[in-house]
């Protein structure tokens, strides 16, 4: 999680990726369809909760619509699937076979296949989704908990709903810059946002550096911890032949 925030565009899901396969042998498939839900579902959840939440705070959404709008965005991506828009599909469909070589482009397609695959099981069975849908809220929740005790801290008293939505919109806003952790993106929607809600502008910059220390910090501490950890407990072999999938396998022993 610290090196996905690192990394422009969440390009360090790579090496969770590998680091699953090499720990716990997931399937290459298993765990990039794991990673996408987790990233592209979780992040549409946060952006799309907190948009309606703040249109609601601020009177332009009606509190019945609000929670239609919510209900309509946890089913949406079950419903998307369901309609066929699946975008592993469609990019296994285009024809880079010239380009690339139609052997490695039907390898490819061959995973992207499988790892659509597992995505639609993820998202179009209602136990799993719901389960997802569930977990995600209690982790956003726990973000916009954490905001509201920093603001009790510096004196400020904020509801659910506003600082769901500022810190939401404020989140994505930094995924949207690629800056490592959203840095300075993210804290100056947040400030910006407290400031609309009411909050002084001098309380809403120490909710915002506050917020910091207790979310951030942490969290790039401990991804720092547990990435030596992992790494110096590698399974025998895990970083040799064995942890690269079988095509890039056979390429390595037949050279360059």
């Amino acid at each position: 999680n610290a090196i996905n925030n690192l990394t422009p565009g969440s390009s360090g899901e790579l090496l969770r990726l590998w680091l699953l396969h090499a720990h716990h042998d997931v399937d290459y498939a298993i765990g990039g369809a794991a990673i996408l839900v987790e990233r592209v579902v979780a992040i549409g959840y946060l952006s799309g909760s907190a948009l309606v939440l703040w249109l609601a705070f601020v009177g332009i959404l009606p509190p019945p619509a609000a929670v239609v709008a919510i209900a309509a965005l946890f089913v949406s991506p079950a419903a998307a699937y369901a309609l066929g828009l699946r975008p592993a599909a469609l990019v296994a469909r285009l024809p880079l076979g010239r380009l690339i070589g139609a052997d490695r482009w039907s390898a490819a397609g061959a995973g992207l296949g499988r790892l659509d695959d597992t995505i639609a099981g993820l998202l179009l069975n209602p136990a799993t989704l719901v389960a997802f849908a569930a977990s995600t809220v209690a982790v956003f929740a726990c973000y916009t908990l954490q905001l509201i005790l920093v603001g009790a801290a510096v004196g400020v008293t904020l509801d659910v709903v506003p600082a769901w939505g500022a810190l939401g919109l404020a989140l994505t806003a930094g995924v949207v810059s690629l800056l490592p952790f959203g840095l300075g993106s993210t804290d100056l929607v947040l400030v910006a946002l407290l400031g609309l809600a009411g909050v002084p502008i001098p309380q809403a910059t120490g909710m915002a550096f506050g917020y910091r220390l207790v979310s951030t910090l942490p969290l790039g501490l401990a991804g720092v911890v547990s990435y030596a950890l992992l790494s110096a407990s590698l399974p025998a072999g895990a970083a040799t032949l064995d942890a690269i999938p079988d095509g890039a396998q056979a390429r390595r022993r037949r050279g360059p």
